[in-house]
């Protein structure tokens, strides 16, 4: 079935909606395992930031105006990625090859190799999807984001790291283990000095080695612009009593 932004097609070709899935399926779904998850009992302001890329079907304008409705209704903000920039996406980043890699396995071991049938490659993509054994590899996609955002900023928007021998390897594995329960990652903990185990002194070593980059001064961002809608969210929910006085300045002179 053809994915389009709000056309929804005809009986006999019928076609799939992303505003169709975004109000029904992807709205709710935030709602009820994030804001609801976390917003401890309502006491607690939860702001949802949605990021698309520049395909063709984002660009609808009924899927663009009903989704801004709705994303206004709750406060929550709409950012898009930069034009020609997927590793600013996660899932472009990361999660996709990665599912990728898998399908391609799949593929090999269960199908002789051969092109997939469109079922075939569902099945496939939902077993990979499913499998926890998958999930620290997922959290730690997005726990380790981050360092793609500031390898950016590191070289002034050029993005020829991604080419370079090593560009893109960050100490994510070094820095973020494994959780005790298996379904996801925790980070490395600062391990005792005093009796080390040899397996403390192996964590120490890693955690000496650091990630490779660090998040710059806010003060140093000196291009940032908000817009009128960011500028208001955060006035009415930032918390000014743990800010330094370097940022409060920076902030007060942004609004």
């Amino acid at each position: 079935m053809e994915l389009t932004g709000s056309n929804i097609g005809t009986e006999k070709d019928p076609k799939m909606s992303l505003l169709d899935v975004t109000e029904n399926t992807i709205i709710p779904a935030i709602e009820e395992k994030v804001v609801t998850r976390y917003n401890d009992g309502g006491r607690v302001k939860v702001c949802v930031v949605y990021q698309e890329d520049g395909a063709g079907l984002h660009q609808d304008k009924t899927y663009i105006r009903e989704k801004k409705k709705e994303f206004e209704k709750r406060d929550w903000i709409i950012f898009n990625q930069p034009a020609q920039s997927p590793p600013t996406n996660v899932h472009d980043a990361c999660i996709f090859p990665m599912m990728g890699k898998y399908v391609s396995r799949e593929q090999g071991l269960n199908y002789g190799s051969r092109l997939l049938k469109a079922d075939e490659l569902h099945k496939s993509v939902m077993k990979i999807w499913a499998d926890e054994r998958n999930l620290p590899a997922i959290t730690r996609s997005f726990s380790g984001h981050h360092q793609m955002v500031l390898a950016i900023l590191d070289n002034k928007g050029d993005n020829n790291y991604l080419s370079e021998r090593g560009g893109i390897s960050f100490g994510i594995r070094k820095f973020f283990m494994t959780s005790p329960e298996g379904d996801g990652v925790i980070m490395v903990p600062e391990p005792q000095r005093e009796g080390e185990s040899i397996q403390e002194e192996i964590i120490n070593h890693m955690r000496i080695r650091k990630l490779r980059y660090n998040a710059p001064k806010t003060t140093t961002r000196t291009k940032a612009r908000l817009s009128q809608q960011q500028n208001d969210l955060l006035a009415d929910w930032m918390d000014y009593e743990r800010m330094e006085d370097d940022v409060f300045d920076s902030w007060d002179a942004m609004g």
